[in-house]
């Protein structure tokens, strides 16, 4: 329903909070004198109700189930997530490593340690001395 123009009388909000016991005592009072008075504040007042009586008689309605369609969408915007996740973990390892390489600095020549690698040889297989390797001499 739509608010009512005339001047004094009640439009529909003010109805319909009425019905919904929204108003307070003074203004529920002063709207109950009105309507006893005003044919078309008390009509509308009775098409409300009987608007909302309707409503109220209406079957419940039992939700839908799931279609294979809105399962197949959830789970793509979960994968998604999931991939969104895994993908920003892997930038910020990344970038941790970076900065690692770069605030590290230059850790000077590697030397492996040859010599140690063959008393260990020798410990283990008996072999007597072995050739120096192709890059030179052993240090």
């Amino acid at each position: 329903m739509a608010e009512s123009r005339g001047a004094g009388h009640a439009g529909g909000a003010r109805l319909s909070a009425f019905l919904d016991d929204e108003l307070d005592d003074a203004a529920a009072l002063a709207l109950t004198h009105h309507v006893t008075g005003c044919d078309r504040c008390r009509q509308e007042l009775e098409a409300l109700r009987a608007t909302r009586s309707a409503l109220r008689s209406l079957p419940a309605i039992q939700a839908p189930v799931l279609t294979a369609e809105v399962r197949s969408l959830r789970r793509v915007r979960h994968w998604s997530r999931r991939v969104v996740a895994i993908s920003g973990l892997t930038a910020a390892a990344l970038a941790l490593g970076a900065a690692a390489y770069v605030a590290g600095g230059d850790v000077g020549e590697v030397v492996p340690p040859v010599e140690r690698f063959l008393l260990d040889h020798l410990a283990r297989t008996g072999d007597g001395p072995m050739p120096a390797p192709l890059g030179g001499p052993v240090r």
